[in-house]
């Protein structure tokens, strides 16, 4: 477990000693779930930074609204949503629930914040995660109003998914064209490219994302 902990990126480049000794100052609680039960409920207040330290589970969005919806998978060793943990925001955005047992380990807020304190490595750690999620989402902004049908329902499912994550589904509870502001002749056109070049299957009202890299990759050209 130790060699997890290691692993986990708020960790990354702390020494053997270093670590030991941030670890026995925090209050972490591990936590092992069996396959199909709820893990994290969406709403709920993030007082903790849970790690997944080991398994497989399905986050699913929904919108306040219910007309988009997307679900991933996501397997350990991992961080679940530590960008909710301060700010105005502190409401957990997803459902996560078991796919296979999980271990969860769980830093309350005020441990953390002592953590940081003691460590310049893991405080540099925790805020390039902050920065980068903040910056993925500033460019998915940028790519999801206008131009390139492609690369707005790329944005829509970059910005809610992280770059480990499989099994993507986006489904629409609506009329998918008028989502997307355009006619249906032109999403059609993205859909059918998109399938065409094995990124996506499956309907425009339920897509399947077969190639996340590749829609990244739209995003960026």
């Amino acid at each position: 477990m130790f060699e997890t902990i290691k692993s986990l990126p708020l960790f990354s480049g702390i020494s053997d000693e270093q670590l030991l000794n941030v670890l026995g100052k925090c209050k972490m609680h591990f936590q092992t779930v069996s396959a199909g039960k709820v893990v994290l409920n969406a709403g709920e207040v993030c007082a903790n930074l849970t790690f997944l330290m080991s398994g497989i589970v399905r986050a699913t969005f929904t919108s306040i609204d219910g007309r988009l919806s997307l679900s991933q998978s996501i397997k350990g060793p991992d961080v679940l949503f530590p960008h909710y943990l301060f700010g105005l925001t502190t409401a957990r955005p997803a459902t996560v629930r078991s796919v296979s047992e999980v271990v969860l380990l769980h830093v309350p807020k005020n441990d953390l914040l002592k953590l940081l304190a003691k460590s310049d490595v893991a405080l540099l750690n925790f805020l390039n995660t902050l920065c980068g999620s903040a910056q993925r989402a500033f460019r998915d902004v940028l790519n999801s109003t206008g131009g390139d049908l492609r690369r707005r329902l790329a944005s829509r499912v970059c910005a809610l998914t992280r770059p480990q994550s499989f099994d993507i589904v986006l489904e629409v509870n609506a009329n998918v064209s008028a989502e997307f502001d355009t006619s249906v002749e032109n999403f059609t056109a993205a859909f059918d490219w998109l399938v065409e070049n094995k990124i996506v299957s499956g309907t425009p009202n339920r897509m399947v994302v077969k190639n996340r890299a590749a829609l990244a990759e739209l995003l960026t050209t």
